[in-house]
């Protein structure tokens, strides 16, 4: 996947979170468990808000899979694809970032 890929990559992991692979390091996305209504637009969800926090934040990685999760988590919470997104300076849960080296 590497080879695809070579900066970075981000899988979302439904109600596990999500996974980074940045360089050689393993990430494990780790959220507070949420009870989900609809996770219709779950993945755009994730997906736009990690685009508008690269861009927010200029690269930062790890700020941006947490604008990610905390985006997807709260459109879960609502019926349909774009009431819950998260307004520009909502206030985010905190995300645990679980290394793991790859071999």
């Amino acid at each position: 996947m590497q080879k695809l890929c070579p900066d970075i990559v981000v899988v979302t992991n439904g109600p596990a979170g999500a996974i980074m692979i940045q360089d050689s390091e393993f990430y494990r996305i780790i959220i507070k468990p949420i009870r989900a209504v609809d996770a219709t637009g779950a993945g755009d969800s994730f997906g736009s808000g990690f685009l508008a926090g690269l861009i927010r934040w200029r690269g930062d990685i790890k700020r941006a899979v947490a604008l990610a999760v905390n985006n997807s988590a709260a459109d879960i919470r609502q019926i349909g694809a774009k009431h819950g997104a998260l307004a520009k300076n909502a206030k985010l849960n905190k995300v645990r970032f679980s290394l793991n080296k790859l071999s």
